[in-house]
């Protein structure tokens, strides 16, 4: 996908170090050896659950709110990823904003822009079209792929949490495809 293989791992570290400047305890340190072969082989890096939600909020909603409420009860440490692309209504600041005012009384929430490998135009283009497509669906394939086998690694996540989108077939493809491919 890109041609420096070190760009990944620049990201995670730079992700570890917002999530530690944020004082999130269970963050981990990258080992160098992190990154395994398949999504079934994923070691937690520490006792505690580290969760994520990764969310668009175009705009923040109720909905939105009880999602990541939810899930932050069920860990240790809540990673919320706000889409960082400007395809939507509401600019990326503005929605990362409203994300971190509607979630500030929540001790155990980190709001953290999500950066280039999480449904991004690299990974997951055709996620922006809200249209069902064999591109779709590969697209969104490899967004799941590359999250369950590099990204929920290299940050120690070992439960992500989705929402409903009862009238967004993109949204339901992409929820069966986390259901299908990543680990119970």
């Amino acid at each position: 996908m890109e041609s420096d293989r070190r760009s990944f791992y620049r990201w995670v570290d730079s992700t570890i170090a917002e999530l530690s400047r944020q004082g999130y305890p269970g963050v981990p340190t990258r080992p160098d050896t992190v990154v395994t072969s398949s999504p079934g082989d994923l070691i937690p890096h520490q006792q505690h659950v580290v969760g994520s939600v990764v969310v668009n909020c175009n705009p923040f909603t109720l909905g939105h709110r009880s999602l990541i409420e939810r899930a932050s009860a069920r860990c240790g440490t809540l990673v919320v990823f706000v889409l960082e692309a400007d395809k939507s209504s509401f600019p990326a600041a503005v929605r990362l904003d409203l994300v971190r005012q509607g979630t500030a009384d929540l001790p155990n929430v980190a709001v953290i822009p999500s950066g280039p490998y999480l449904i991004s135009e690299a990974t997951f283009p055709t996620y922006f079209l809200k249209e069902k497509s064999r591109a779709t669906e590969v697209h969104a394939r490899l967004d799941v792929q590359l999250f369950g086998t590099r990204i929920a690694p290299s940050l120690g996540i070992t439960a992500r949490f989705m929402g409903t989108e009862p009238y967004c077939p993109v949204t339901n493809l992409y929820n069966s495809l986390m259901k299908e491919l990543l680990p119970p």
